[in-house]
């Protein structure tokens, strides 16, 4: 099963069959990390960049490392010694940094719906590290490495990870 875009932008959009392919496939990634050398080569000659908008340690790192740990050349975008300072937009932000040749481009903005603005204005795929209340994948990573080793998958697929995501979400854990 593929997913039907190549935007992960969050869960909201995503079928049942698209949530087991990923959960499978982080539950297969998850078994790398038992490795003596914890490195695949799936994302072998491709490049991402984490284009951070505001402060971020525990995000900003996990993304770093999954994109290390997967092969993948990452770039680290800093909104403070960007042209940003001097009110270069969103937009022209991401176009100039895909004119460099990046595959992927990992966003966490304080505006809700920025990531899914980039989708629809870019080539690169784009992933969702959070806009502002909107969505956080993080949480969404929470329940697939801790919670969905536990629970069925006709749970997950009917509408508990939903819930689950909200409360875990508002304990801010």
């Amino acid at each position: 099963m593929t997913l039907r875009s190549r935007h992960l932008l969050g869960i909201e959009g995503l079928d049942r069959s698209e949530i087991l392919t990923i959960l499978g496939q982080a539950r297969t990634f998850r078994e790398v990390l038992d490795r003596a050398i914890p490195i695949v080569p799936a994302l072998r000659g491709r490049t991402v960049v984490n284009l951070f908008f505001e402060a971020s340690t525990r995000t900003s790192t996990s993304f770093n490392l999954a994109a290390s740990r997967l092969s993948c050349q990452c770039v680290n975008f800093s909104k403070a010694t960007s042209s940003v300072s001097k009110g270069e937009t969103l937009l022209d932000t991401a176009r100039n940094i895909e004119a460099m040749g990046v595959d992927g481009i990992i966003i966490r903005h304080p505006a809700a719906g920025a990531p899914h603005f980039l989708a629809r204005n870019v080539k690169a795929f784009v992933v969702n590290a959070g806009d502002g209340a909107h969505e956080h994948l993080k949480w969404e990573r929470i329940l697939s490495c801790k919670i969905y080793p536990g629970i069925r998958a006709k749970y997950i697929a009917y509408g508990l990870r939903f819930k689950i995501c909200r409360m875990v979400y508002r304990m801010q854990i």
